[in-house]
C-alpha cells in the first residue's frame, strides 16, 4: 500500500497554431490499496499471449509498457485480435487497466518483440 507518483510530458513542435497552455504536462499521485507490482520483460510473438504477471494481483491498476523492437509494433488490449491500442517500435504506453479486467493481452506484428512491462495493483 501506498502511493504512487508518476509524471507525464510532452513537446509539441511544428504546428503553426500558438499553445498557451500544455495540458499535457501532468505530475499525478494515486493512492494503491494493493502492495503487488509485477516488472519484467517478455517476448511477444504474432499470436495473442496474456501478460505474464506475478500471482497475487487483487485488482490491476496502472500499465507501463515499453516495445524495445527498432522495427515491429505490438498490439495490446482485453484481446490483441480486437486492440485498444498499439505501440510502434520504441515507442511506450502508460495507462489504467479497467478493474473489470484480470489480465492483458498483446500481440506482435511481423516478428516477435520484447516488452517491458511494470503493472501495480490498484
Amino acid at each position: 500500500m501506498g502511493d504512487i507518483t508518476l509524471g507525464f510530458g510532452a513537446e509539441i513542435d511544428n504546428f503553426s497554431t500558438q499553445i498557451l497552455q500544455n495540458p499535457l504536462v501532468q505530475n499525478l499521485i494515486v493512492s494503491t490499496s494493493g502492495n503487488i507490482m509485477s516488472c519484467g520483460s517478455q517476448l511477444i510473438g504474432t499470436t495473442k499471449v496474456n501478460l505474464e504477471l506475478k500471482t497475487g494481483h487483487s485488482t490491476l491498476g496502472w500499465a507501463i509498457l515499453l516495445n524495445t523492437d527498432v522495427t515491429n509494433f505490438v498490439s495490446f488490449g482485453k484481446d490483441a485480435d480486437s486492440p485498444l491500442g498499439e505501440m510502434k517500435a520504441g515507442e511506450f504506453a502508460f495507462f489504467r487497466i479497467s478493474r473489470a479486467q484480470s489480465t492483458l493481452s498483446l500481440k506482435a506484428d511481423t516478428l516477435a518483440c520484447t516488452i517491458w512491462h511494470t503493472i501495480l495493483d490498484d
